[in-house]
């Protein structure tokens, strides 16, 4: 490549887990079904197999062509191997990158229970801990964030807290699809924030979107209750690229499942817990 300056570096975003311990309306990444259940844990084996590629085709976790890695879920720290998943996932990355070292995103609410060894993986591998705030947890009880700082803090993590909200205004984007495909729809979404900056990685593919990446959990919940397909132009097999280049040529193009999205339409409305009801992800305008 002759100028890794133009590069529109990768922004790796990757579940450990599916799974959840809070029941979001509307999730984005479907963590609050009850499909999810289902879901076969992860081996490290695994988990080395999809960052493989990854590390390959960005010169080894070169930071110009890395923006950031994210370890998320669901909730990260509900996955039982999650020490030994940071080490390995540092050891490939271990780089200061555009948006900062490793992150790790949680809702916190499992800080508090950690043992030390879980401080000390965090500690030495420069892990940035993201607190992703939420009103309350799956019961209705207000999250004691003062308590999760403190402990952060008591334990020198590197550690922000990231809101879509105020304390007192709890909001959540929610319906994000319609039923009716958009014909326009690569016009229409190539300003998404989701395309440029919430890449998943999921079984050694590439998704856009997490709506997109997720939407097996989606099927199974509401499987007779909707039409919307998933298509082979709405991932990209990593087992079939060979260079960066040609990974940035397929990540320049729209998704076909963006033909159902709303994008800048979704509804804004207040956080709450789930009712796990297609309505709360699916609407239609009037006619």
């Amino acid at each position: 490549m002759n100028d890794v300056k133009k590069v529109n570096k990768l922004r790796v975003e990757y579940h450990v887990i599916d799974r959840c311990n809070l029941n979001c309306k509307a999730c984005s990444h479907f963590s609050n079904l009850k499909s999810t259940r289902a879901e076969i844990p992860k081996s490290l084996d695994k988990i080395k197999a999809d960052f493989q590629k990854v590390y390959e085709l960005t010169n080894n976790g070169d930071p110009d062509y890395l923006g950031k890695v994210t370890l998320m879920g669901g909730e990260p720290l509900l996955y039982k191997q999650l020490i030994p998943c940071i080490d390995y996932v540092k050891s490939l990355f271990p780089h200061e990158y555009e948006e900062g070292p490793l992150q790790l995103i949680t809702n916190g609410i499992l800080v508090p229970r950690q043992k030390p060894e879980f401080f000390e993986c965090l500690r030495r591998n420069k892990v940035r801990v993201c607190v992703s705030m939420y009103k309350s947890d799956e019961s209705g009880v207000k999250i004691k964030y003062d308590e999760i700082f403190q402990r952060l803090n008591e334990e020198k993590i590197d550690w922000y807290w990231y809101s879509t909200f105020s304390e007192d205004e709890a909001k959540f984007s929610n319906k994000w699809l319609h039923t009716e495909f958009n014909e326009n729809y690569k016009e229409y979404a190539l300003d998404c924030h989701w395309r440029q900056s919430c890449t998943q990685l999921v079984d050694e593919k590439i998704y856009l979107c997490p709506l997109i990446a997720y939407f097996k959990y989606f099927d199974s919940e509401f499987k007779d209750k909707h039409k919307f397909v998933i298509t082979d132009d709405d991932f990209i097999d990593l087992k079939k690229i060979n260079s960066f280049e040609e990974l940035q040529v397929e990540r320049d193009k729209v998704p076909h499942f963006c033909g159902y999205c709303r994008g800048h339409n979704a509804i804004i409305d207040d956080w709450s817990i789930t009712k796990r009801s297609i309505d709360e992800y699916v609407f239609d305008e009037p006619k």
